[in-house]
């Protein structure tokens, strides 16, 4: 049995759903907006540690930033993970790794700022600072290692314009208790074991382990020889369990249906580029890639044009490229 501790970037959603923890100990997600704020926090990084001032305008705006809200006297912990230990057992509760704690040491106070893109804010990806349990696991487990008796979030917006912090509320170390005893009550995730039941609801939005869960992506496949039997058989007068289980089965088809199609472009699109930079993708004997096609001309038929004699209104199809499926030939 291997037990684990949640994440802190899955308690909000571990209080809602078991499933979501025990797939994001298993898969650990990137995407465009992690990636890029994963450079410029690099950049900020190497400059707070003694290196090159950053190089792009949104890691020299953070800088600039720093320095003017911060005292001299700030030392500032970077990408460092922290853990969060339970005061009366020891035992670990989870750990995790903030983007920049500051401590304040006069002030025997610790911020800790969560980097983020002004377009994730807009765009309703993130939570508030005092409604953000993983950056509150991190506060929590930065003050108790360094000794701080209060601490604040700040949600740090960047862009090439500068930063717009959104601080929250300053708590001090005896409003800490709530949240240990909340993270405490997280059952550990077995990885052995078998994956947990989910449950579904508004947490799924803002779940980036969606698109590995059965809840989501399985419904209509697992369940068609049982829910769709009666509709298929030799035909017969339908019960009313028949009827309910097909149709859930209905609704969550159409479900994954909508949820597939959200993402079917996006995928395409990165396939098709994938193949233009390296070459068809080849599956057995056959392959997927680019290939020049005319187009297709709209308006009244060639030979219909002819007759008119209105031959010069005939215009050629638009070429382009199409990617498909094509036999390859053998050597």
């Amino acid at each position: 049995m291997a037990l684990v501790r949640v994440r802190p970037s899955s308690q909000h959603l571990a209080e809602k759903c078991k499933r979501a923890p025990y797939l994001s100990a298993k898969f650990v997600e990137k995407d465009a907006r992690t990636e890029h704020g994963t450079s410029v926090d690099g950049e900020a990084t190497a400059a707070l540690t003694g290196g090159p001032e950053p190089a792009s305008i949104e890691g020299r705006k953070i800088m600039e930033w720093l320095r003017k809200t911060f005292p001299a006297e700030a030392e500032y912990f970077v990408q460092r993970k922290v853990r969060l230990l339970d005061p009366v057992t020891g035992e670990l509760l989870t750990e995790g790794t903030p983007d920049l704690v500051v401590l304040i040491r006069s002030l025997n106070k610790i911020f800790v700022v969560d980097w983020k893109t002004i377009g994730q804010w807009f765009a309703g990806h993130l939570p508030a600072p005092d409604e953000n349990p993983q950056q509150f696991s991190y506060m929590v487990a930065a003050g108790m290692e360094l000794g701080a008796t209060e601490g604040q979030i700040i949600l740090a917006l960047f862009d090439d314009r500068g930063v717009d912090p959104k601080p929250s509320k300053v708590y001090p170390a005896e409003a800490w208790w709530p949240h240990i005893e909340r993270v405490r009550a997280i059952e550990p995730i077995d990885l052995d074991g078998p994956e947990p039941e989910a449950t579904k609801g508004e947490h799924c939005g803002s779940c980036y382990q969606k698109h590995h869960c059965s809840a989501y992506l399985l419904p209509a496949i697992k369940d068609v020889p049982v829910a769709l039997e009666p509709f298929i058989g030799e035909g017969r007068a339908l019960t009313q369990e028949e009827a309910v289980a097909a149709l859930a089965w209905v609704v969550r088809a159409e479900e994954a249906v909508k949820v597939a199609g959200k993402v079917i472009g996006q995928v395409v699109k990165q396939l098709e580029t994938y193949a233009t930079l390296n070459g068809p993708i080849r599956d057995g004997d056959r392959e997927w890639g680019p290939s020049a096609k005319t187009g297709n001309r709209r308006g009244p038929s060639v030979k219909e044009l002819e007759e008119l004699g209105l031959t010069q209104l005939i215009k050629p199809g638009k070429a382009g490229i199409e990617f498909d499926w094509k036999k390859i030939k053998a050597a």
